[in-house]
């Protein structure tokens, strides 16, 4: 294969001490690895701030992959850094490699939410470039970057990096002494001039009491009645010096001020507290390779996660007779939580299925053996004054469970559509009406499956009795930031929920793909994580060491990514 890219010093070590000691303007992306392997799990979000990486099975490679993958080669591919953007270099002769699902042959730019695959059968990775603020490697603390900056230098440089440690090291070293040293002389010159300062102060006040016992003196009739015209004079221009004499250290006085405020100015630029912060995390990097803990656990959250299950359908006619119960043992649960305000949030496709799905799934069996499908039930909720009551149970990690109906939430439906389906004449409702050749065509509700509407809640303030529920962040919601990594909690495909009292949700790592909304008014993330059970999952960020609710997982939309509805839309 023809290609000019060859490995170099500049583009590992030097962008990498770059990104920790000159981080203003340089940005980093995101590789969000979508297969598990040895190196690397499903969900893990690597941040990438040197300008040079390589993929592949050799243990030089930055982004390493274990020998299980025998279609990855030594040296599969490369990344690196092209002005502005980064281009994707295949480096195999023997092995694909693949973006979007299509084989490149040459080099090729990247965009945010490009999806990397390594040989056709390859482990798949996403590509994230964050937006704004967020994109800059400065964003990135001290540690964590001199952290990433290790394990991506590559292999063949990593003695010149421990050297380089060391020189950095004795360099930060000496900076501080130099920075103690500057202090000192700092505050020695700091000290002069405050009492310089404080003498002139002094000297003024007595001039201006010379002044004032001669004002005084010239004021009061009877003294100035035995004073003689050589006396007046005389007092006038000593009134006239100490004033000229007071303008003058008054002038000096500011230029004190002045120079006490320019080496005022000089402490703030040249700290000595950050630099020996800065030299003590060197030390402490240069001595572990264990990544920094997140300061929140998120263990924390999951008694706040219920897994919700529906338990029992009835149908109900016009005058509200029960026409018809069966309980549903052909559905997976859903997901709900409870927040630190009292509601109880989960997506409306949890407690409302068959306004979503209009598919033949089976719901249940009614006394008769009779399977009733979502479009049975839209069938019946098709008929004036028809109503399906649905019955839930909502069990927690610590025990904490609770019994709802659908009827109990509220929340905003999202824009009706209208499908034709022909039923046999009430033969689900009623075996004695069948007949075999009576048809009619029935119009079946069905909500947008991208509406921002998809969430229902209820008050269940009781429930924070054992356990507090989980804060939320309104405003972040609906301005997410590109590249943001979130943890989504939930029950995918009933995971996390063996029996009412083993009850723990599922973790999974996703990454916030757009800055702001998408065009549906809905967050959208770089993959996809949803299953059928973790609808109406809370979506997690770590915000000031708290792990606080941003919103609530609906589906997977077209593009293969999750959609998010913001928290701010609940009520």
């Amino acid at each position: 294969m023809d290609t000019n890219y060859k490995r170099t010093v500049a583009g590992s070590v030097g962008a990498g001490l770059g990104a920790i000691f000159n981080a203003t303007g340089r940005t980093y992306y995101i590789l969000e690895h979508k297969t598990n392997s040895k190196y690397h799990h499903a969900g893990e979000s690597q941040k990438i701030i040197v300008d040079q990486i390589e993929l592949g099975r050799d243990s030089s490679c930055q982004v390493r992959f274990d020998e299980a993958f025998e279609t990855v080669s030594r040296r599969h591919a490369a990344i690196v850094r092209d002005g502005s953007n980064w281009k994707l270099i295949p480096l195999s002769n023997t092995n694909a490699t693949l973006v979007n699902g299509q084989p490149i042959s040459n080099e090729r730019i990247l965009n945010s939410g490009d999806e990397i695959r390594l040989s056709s059968q390859g482990p798949v990775m996403g590509f994230i470039m964050p937006q704004g603020q967020q994109s800059l490697v400065k964003s990135i603390g001290l540690t964590e970057r001199m952290n990433l900056f290790r394990k991506q230098a590559l292999r063949p440089y990593k003695t010149a990096i421990w050297i380089l440690f060391i020189v950095l090291i004795l360099a930060v070293g000496g900076l501080v002494g130099w920075n103690v040293w500057q202090s000192k002389n700092y505050e020695a010159q700091l000290a002069d001039m405050q009492f310089e300062q404080q003498m002139i102060s002094d000297e003024m006040a007595a001039k201006e009491a010379e002044i004032s016992a001669l004002t005084s003196k010239l004021n009061n009739a009877e003294t100035r009645a035995r004073m003689t015209a050589s006396d007046v004079r005389k007092a006038n221009e000593a009134i006239q010096q100490y004033e000229a004499e007071k303008a003058e250290l008054a002038k000096k006085q500011q230029e004190i001020e002045a120079s006490i405020n320019e080496l005022n100015k000089k402490v703030e630029e040249e700290p000595v507290a950050p630099v020996v912060e800065e030299k003590n995390q060197l030390e402490k990097v240069a001595e572990t390779e264990t990544p920094v803990a997140q300061a929140a656990d998120i263990q924390d959250c999951y008694n706040s996660v219920y897994y919700v299950k529906m338990d029992e359908v009835t149908v109900f006619d016009k005058d509200n007779k029960e026409l018809v119960r069966f309980t549903t043992d052909y559905l997976i649960g859903g997901t709900g939580f409870i927040l630190d305000n009292g509601r109880f949030i989960t997506a409306r496709r949890v407690v409302e299925p068959w306004f979503y799905y209009s598919g033949s799934k089976v719901l249940g069996k009614d006394r008769r053996g009779v399977s009733w499908t979502f479009k049975d039930i839209q069938a019946a909720l098709s008929r004036e004054g028809y109503k399906v009551v649905a019955n839930y149970t909502a069990y927690a990690p610590n025990g904490m469970n609770f019994k709802f109906k659908n009827t109990d939430v509220r929340g905003d439906r999202g824009f009706e559509s209208t499908d034709s389906y022909y039923v046999l004449e009430a033969y689900k409702l009623n075996a004695s009406l069948y007949r075999l050749f009576r048809t009619q065509e029935i119009k079946l509700k069905s909500y947008d499956k991208t509406t921002k509407a998809d969430w229902v809640s209820m008050a269940k303030a009781d429930q924070l009795q054992k356990g507090n529920g989980l804060p939320f962040d309104a405003s972040y919601s609906v301005s997410p930031v590109s590249g943001t990594e979130v943890v989504i909690l939930g029950y995918p495909l009933g995971a996390g929920m063996k029996n009412s009292e083993s009850v723990n949700p599922d973790k999974r790592i996703n990454n916030v793909n757009v800055t702001g909304l998408n065009d549906k008014g809905v967050i959208e993330l770089s993959s996809r994580r949803y299953q059928e059970g973790n609808d109406g999952a809370p979506v997690l960020i770590n915000k000031d060491g708290k792990w606080v609710v941003i919103g609530i997982l609906s589906h997977t939309d077209s593009s293969d990514r999750d959609v998010v509805v913001p928290i701010s839309y609940t009520k």
